[in-house]
């Protein structure tokens, strides 16, 4: 649904896996968690183990000896016994996880390109989740790379008004209420965009960078004590009108132009 349910602001010494795993016990038993691959390591399966919470994450090759091994066959599961290394023992001790061997499956994914990739689970049953449904399981995560592109490129939320925690914890949670606000009213506006343009070719969904814009400049007129009549539906009708067509299966090649990251002049923060 697009909604942001925690924003977690910590020191760059904290990882990914690291705020993975103390999310866990919020997580309920029939939950089915997908990561991408930076996320792998022995202690976070172990720590999946301990929660009884299934898991399907994607791997590089060079993972471990059985990744690399399952990588150069031509199996498409396989189901394998993950022993912990020294380093892993030690992170595994760290939080207070088991260091027992761990019996997970591996699944190769071929792509319309040719390119493959290697997902492991805690789903072992092969006859009730055969190896052809994790292509698309491991696509539903592109949801969330489509947030993460949201906050980045169309909130700017790493482009900071100040220099102090306080400051940033307060430009970063004001980005996040105005992305879930206007998530609420694209799920809306989406409802009346699909009856608007039902009788056409292809179908259509609410452009969302344009429905951020138009939040950002009405967001605090919303929350305002006394907000001008009939704000929200000339925000609900602006947002349906503004859509662009669905179209399943496209891809294009990422233009990667530099490898620098993005850096902001908090002298000369734009507005928009």
């Amino acid at each position: 649904n697009g909604l942001i349910v925690a924003a977690d602001i910590e020191p760059q010494r904290v990882g990914e896996r690291v705020l993975a795993g103390e999310y866990l016990p919020a997580t309920r038993a029939d939950d089915l968690l997908l990561y991408d691959r930076g996320y792998p390591a022995f202690w976070l399966f172990a720590a999946h183990a301990v929660e009884q919470r299934h898991f399907c994450a994607r791997l590089p090759r060079t993972f471990c000896a059985d990744v690399a091994a399952f990588a150069a066959g031509q199996a498409r599961s396989a189901v394998i016994t993950l022993t912990p290394g020294e380093e892993a023992r030690r992170q595994c001790q760290a939080f207070g996880l088991p260091t027992e061997a761990l019996r997970l499956r591996l699944i190769r994914v071929r792509l319309k390109g040719g390119e493959e990739e290697f997902l492991i689970t805690s789903l072992l049953d092969e006859e009730t989740f055969s190896a052809p449904l994790f292509k698309r399981l491991y696509h539903l995560r592109w949801g969330i790379e489509e947030g993460y592109k949201r906050e980045k490129c169309f909130a700017e939320i790493e482009n900071f008004s100040g220099r102090t925690v306080h400051a940033l914890q307060q430009d970063v949670l004001a980005k996040v209420l105005t992305l879930n606000l206007t998530a609420l009213l694209v799920w809306l506006a989406q409802w009346m965009t699909k009856r608007l343009y039902q009788a056409r070719r292809h179908r259509y969904q609410v452009n969302f960078a344009n429905a951020l814009s138009k939040m950002k400049d009405n967001v605090v007129r919303l929350l305002a004590l006394d907000p001008p009549p009939g704000l929200l539906e000339r925000l609900l009708g602006a947002m349906a009108s503004e859509v662009e067509a669905i179209r399943p299966d496209r891809s294009f090649p990422r233009a990667i132009t530099s490898s620098k990251p993005k850096r902001f002049q908090p002298n000369y923060k734009r507005c928009r």
